[in-house]
């Protein structure tokens, strides 16, 4: 084939009429400079010998004309700064709530603690995942700086913040998988095209906060993909004087150091986990740094088997995950009650087996280990002791100056404070001696026996309910059980009388007819419908014989992409069926007339 490349003085002209005529950052500029550069080294031809020379001579020009711009105030800074942890924070709090089953939270936060580029994050496999003791390692073998793989391949260890759940990368990991149960063993964010995704949805979430954390003034779009890495580097070499070493903090971040350091300078487990438990926001000057995840006593309890099977059923085929998995279940049920307080009722998560059923999370208990680090234990123990003398003595004093003066026949207040309270006690279980105990409350309520009011009516849905967002086998999990923990009743018994909102009443004819066709479909194959009372493990075996109904549309997109089969939601399986109803017999489904 031809060569063609760009000759020297015309590439010169372009830079210098660039800069002169178009608003174009210096990073942009650099990367014309290295495509031409790639350019000429793909086509085996040599740089002419004034290129290097003329190009360091322009761009100096170049970098000093910015500086002088921004110090006169006549240009703006441009390029991504570096996101702060209170803006990291801001941002976790806000993304924890988006409808789109935890894949924003989890991006951003395993992009901050592994300190890595966004489109390393986007790679990431589950045979990359293992569990390190008390943390999840990931391993990179190709990132940009080493295109061969022949630099470190150890675990970049993360660890858990159950400090601070809106931060911690167990619960984020947890709610992805448990909100996506269809997931395949294979990447763990499948679909074309996910960095850009994220880069979207981050756009948005920035665009819909008027400021990213109190007092600040940087302009939304300051911040982007690349900010995280900047942001978390930033906080673990400089956010304290006694952080992680710089070594540990390029070796993670992937930089390289040079030959002579490289040779001597080795990746060690003890610094990378020193570094892990800094980023993810453990109070470096507190013995919480060395706080241990949420995790449960009995690695061979059935309850917990039973759990994990419910709540990852893709994922528990991988033997190599179980230990994963345990630290992402212990998380969502130790964190159960913030959750559910976080998130709105039709949040995806909140339809899952684990939060539908009340029994579920009541029988797993978590243990939060205390810290490990007794020294710093003892003397946070010791502060508080000194403390709270002043307090102790001040009481001990007041009490021998009551009793004195009641051996001399005054009356003190607290004299009078405690004879009353014991008169009302006592007048009370004289008009109450029979009073039955308060009821106990059950662990599970009858949905069908839950009535709501609104609209002068009595209905089986709350005013304003929504269907949630979620996978065809949490939807079919609904279809069949409900949600008894908000005392909804199966979807299957939902009248659109039930459905203030017009829009959810259109919902619910999607929902109907996709999970009529899976029921047709099980039905063939299996003789029977399913049975109303499954269980939840019962309800999961059921619907890998009916999502066999989709395996004829599991294909790519029309715009070629892969299509992500485990993550479609109802609204989409549903107008796929038409499609390939519509294709196997044109005349079933017609347009109607407007």
């Amino acid at each position: 084939s031809a060569c063609v490349c760009v000759r020297e003085e015309n590439f010169l002209e372009f830079i210098v009429w660039t800069v002169r005529e178009r608003d174009i950052g210096l990073g942009t500029l650099r990367g014309y400079r290295s495509a031409v550069k790639s350019l000429y080294i793909d086509q085996g031809i040599a740089l002419p010998e004034p290129y290097d020379g003329d190009m360091k001579v322009i761009f100096s020009g170049i970098r000093k004309s910015v500086a002088q711009n921004l110090q006169n105030g006549s240009k703006e800074f441009t390029g991504k700064r570096p996101m702060s942890f209170s803006v990291f924070e801001h941002l976790c709090a806000a993304s924890m709530g988006l409808p789109d089953c935890g894949f924003t939270h989890l991006y951003l936060v395993l992009s901050w603690n592994l300190m890595c580029r966004s489109k390393s994050t986007e790679t990431i496999r589950f045979e990359h995942m293992s569990c390190e003791d008390d943390a999840i390692g990931f391993v990179f073998h190709k990132t940009k700086t080493s295109q061969e793989g022949t630099k470190n391949k150890d675990p970049k260890h993360c660890f858990a913040n159950p400090l601070k759940p809106q931060v911690c990368l167990f619960l984020a990991l947890g709610i992805y998988l448990a909100c996506n149960t269809q997931i395949l063993p294979n990447n763990l964010f499948p679909g074309a095209k996910q960095k850009d995704r994220f880069g979207k949805s981050l756009g948005r979430l920035l665009s819909s906060l008027q400021r990213l954390a109190a007092g600040s003034d940087k302009k939304a779009n300051d911040i982007g993909t690349h900010s995280i890495r900047k942001g978390s580097a930033t906080f673990v070499s400089s956010g304290s004087t006694g952080g992680p070493s710089i070594v540990s903090v390029c070796l993670r971040c992937g930089w390289s150091l040079g030959n002579v350091m490289e040779r001597y300078f080795r990746y060690e487990a003890a610094g990378d986990q020193f570094t892990g438990r800094v980023v993810c926001g453990l109070p470096i000057n507190s013995a919480n740094l060395s706080q241990l995840p949420p995790h449960f006593s009995n690695l061979a309890c059935p309850l917990v088997n039973n759990a994990l099977a419910m709540v990852f059923p893709s994922l528990i085929g991988q033997s190599q995950l179980h230990g994963v998995l345990r630290l992402l279940l212990a998380s969502l049920v130790h964190h159960h009650d913030f959750l559910i307080g976080q998130f709105l009722p039709n949040h995806p998560l909140l339809s899952t087996p684990l939060f539908t059923s009340n029994d579920v999370v009541s029988t797993l208990r978590p243990l939060a280990s205390p810290p490990t680090w007794s020294y710093y234990g003892n003397w946070i123990e010791m502060q508080k002791s000194i403390q709270s003398i002043p307090a102790v003595v001040l009481n001990g004093v007041r009490q021998i100056v009551d009793e004195r003066g009641l051996a001399a026949g005054n009356i003190t207040q607290a004299f009078l404070e405690s004879t009353l309270s014991k008169a009302v006690a006592t007048v009370v279980q004289q008009v109450r001696p029979g009073a039955p105990p308060s009821p106990t409350p059950t662990n599970e309520v009858d949905p069908d026996s839950s009535v709501f009011l609104w609209g002068g009516m009595l209905h089986m849905l709350p005013e304003g309910f929504k269907f949630p967002s979620v996978d065809l086998a949490t939807a079919w999990s609904l279809w069949w059980r409900g949600n008894p923990a908000q005392k909804i009743i199966p979807f299957r018994k939902i009248s659109t009388r039930d459905l203030s909102l017009i829009s959810e009443r259109k919902e619910y004819y999607e929902w109907k007819f996709i999970m009529d066709r899976m029921s047709k479909f099980y039905m063939a194959k299996q003789g029977s419908p399913p049975c109303p009372s499954a269980s939840a493990l019962e309800l999961a075996a059921s619907f890998v014989v009916a999502n066999g109904l989709l395996d004829p549309i599991r294909t790519t997109t029309s715009k070629k992409r892969s299509r992500r089969d485990g993550q479609l939601r109802v609204s989409t399986a549903a107008r796929l069926v038409r499609q390939m109803e519509s294709t196997a017999d044109p005349r079933s489904y017609r347009k109607r007339n407007k």
